[in-house]
């Protein structure tokens, strides 16, 4: 029997996902209303120390999903958007959603762009679902070869989390009485370690963001003190990072 391949794998475990029924991330829940405020308060404070304008910008997201992200880039200013995913019925579904957006079925490993061909090009939470370190590599090659001189990649994903803060969400949902949300996929951790060897020839810049997922939840309580929780670099669970291409 021939041996399933790294991105088939991909494939079923998203099929998998989709398949068990409502996500918790969407808007209907304060903690990922919460989490994307956050995200793009960070994400556009970080353009602005790269001095970076995303007026006018040509943007890719690599595992763009339904469009969520990618969306909200071109609200912000992007002239265009394109998004790639290997998952064809949420491209279709993003398609419905944002029809401003330029959706395609495609693997972020064999982009089928020319080189230099977007100014911005992102992953929001992609590459900590490849598990194999050479798909991973290649999809970092492909990002950086699609990126035009001058032009920026942003990465969001996990971050290597202490146990203690894992621990703290954990405990958290066990004491409002919450089963677990919602099992995702397998994932590994992505460092400032690695996006600087995906990326040598950029300087990376690389901060925690996001407030533990679990411990979000506590903003349809308080935000106040979901807030304040968020203030503390040791509660963050991902990592935003910019990389500028040389011009």
């Amino acid at each position: 029997m021939r041996p399933v391949t790294e991105i088939e794998r991909i494939e079923a475990a998203y099929r998998e996902r989709d398949a068990a029924g409502p996500s918790i991330y969407r808007y209907a829940n304060p903690a990922y209303q919460f989490h994307l405020q956050h995200l793009e308060w960070a994400l556009m404070r970080a353009l602005r120390r790269q001095g970076f304008a995303l007026e006018d910008a040509r943007a890719l997201e690599v595992g763009a999903g339904t469009g969520t992200y990618l969306s909200r880039l071109v609200e912000f200013g992007a002239a265009s958007g394109v998004g790639v995913d290997l998952m064809e019925h949420r491209i279709e579904l993003g398609r419905q959603r944002h029809p401003q957006l330029d959706l395609r079925v495609g693997n972020g490993a064999e982009l089928e762009f020319e080189d230099g061909s977007f100014d911005l090009v992102a992953q929001f939470t992609c590459l900590s679902s490849v598990l194999d370190p050479g798909i991973r590599a290649a999809i970092a090659g492909e990002m950086w070869r699609v990126l035009a001189p001058g032009g920026l990649i942003v990465s969001y994903d996990m971050r290597p989390t202490p146990a203690v803060v894992r621990a703290a969400g954990s405990a958290y949902r066990r004491l409002r009485g919450a089963a677990h949300p919602d099992s995702g996929t397998p994932t590994r951790p992505v460092s400032k370690e690695e996006l600087t060897r995906l990326f040598p020839a950029a300087d990376v810049d690389a901060r925690p963001v996001s407030l533990n997922f679990e411990l979000a939840f506590l903003a349809a309580r308080s935000r106040a003190l979901a807030e304040t929780l968020a203030h503390v670099p040791f509660l963050r669970t991902h990592l935003l990072a910019t990389a500028r291409k040389p011009a």
